[in-house]
C-alpha cells in the first residue's frame, strides 16, 4: 500500500502478516529499496518524516541512511 503524499513510501505486508514501512527512489540513477521499520515500534507520523528526508537526500545524489527499526 502506498502513501500519496511521498512519493515512494509505502507499507509492505508479507504473506506473514509482517508489516514494515518501506521506501522505494532512484539515487544516482540506481534504484534503492530501504525497510525504515515496523509500525508497531515507530509511530506513522515519525516514519513519514524519515521517508521525506531520505527523499530529500536521495534527490540530491546523495544516499540515504536509514537505520531500520525493528
Amino acid at each position: 500500500m502506498w502513501h500519496r503524499g511521498v512519493e515512494g513510501f509505502g507499507l509492505r505486508v508479507r504473506p506473514s502478516g509482517r508489516r514494515t514501512y518501506i521506501l522505494q527512489c532512484r539515487v544516482k540513477d540506481r534504484q534503492r529499496k530501504f525497510t525504515i521499520g515496523s509500525p508497531w515500534l515507530v509511530s506513522f507520523e515519525n516514519e513519514l518524516l524519515i521517508a521525506r528526508s531520505a527523499r530529500i537526500d536521495a534527490s540530491a545524489g546523495i544516499e540515504p541512511h536509514i537505520t531500520p527499526v525493528r
